[in-house]
């Protein structure tokens, strides 16, 4: 009976083996599982199960915003349109290292004027409360100022007025536009 049991050095190597690679994979396996868990764990922890939210008092822009965006679409021409709280991460995509996207990526122009035609951003409007009490209309900062002139897009500042002239806020659009901007409008007006 013995003489069937008899085993060499190479079978007990063998079996040595495969009795590894079977506690690998149960390994694998165990760890996968664990992983898989944990994974599920993460997602429910980005996505709440129920959503707590309450539309914005006031709207999405306010009753002075609106005056204002009101009176910049009046005042331009055909050929341009405004936008409110432009987001500059939605107009913009970094060129090198994201460093200088990562400091703008949060931040969001009073009113945008875009070319009709492409839908290119040609000048930023910030809108500024005379009275320094407001917090709802502030100084564009450095940082979104760097970042607007190295798109080479004008800035136009203008205070919160009751009424705005139309024949005097057009002037001052056309006057803060591109020189290319205003050359393509004298052709397409010829």
């Amino acid at each position: 009976m013995w003489a069937l049991l008899s085993i060499d050095g190479t079978t007990i190597a063998a079996l040595v083996v495969i009795l590894v690679a079977i506690l690998v994979a149960i390994a694998l396996v165990v760890s996968f599982k664990q992983i898989g868990k944990r994974n599920q764990k993460m997602a429910s922890k980005t996505e709440p199960k129920k959503f707590n939210l309450r539309m914005k008092d006031g709207g999405y822009i306010t009753r002075k915003e609106y005056a204002f965006f009101n009176a910049v679409n009046s005042a331009l021409p055909k050929e341009f349109i405004a936008f409110p709280n432009v987001s500059l991460s939605c107009i913009t995509v970094p060129t090198s290292d994201k460093l200088a996207y990562n400091l703008i990526v949060d931040k969001v122009l009073d009113i945008g004027i875009f070319e009709r035609d492409t839908m290119t951003l040609i000048l930023a409007v910030d809108l500024i409360e005379p009275e320094a009490t407001s917090d709802v209309f502030h100084y564009i900062d450095d940082v979104t100022k760097k970042a607007l002139q190295s798109l080479n897009i004008n800035l136009l500042e203008v205070k919160v007025q009751q009424v705005y002239d139309p024949v005097v806020l057009r002037k001052n659009l056309l006057n803060a536009m591109p020189d290319r901007v205003i050359t393509m409008l004298k052709t397409t007006l010829q």
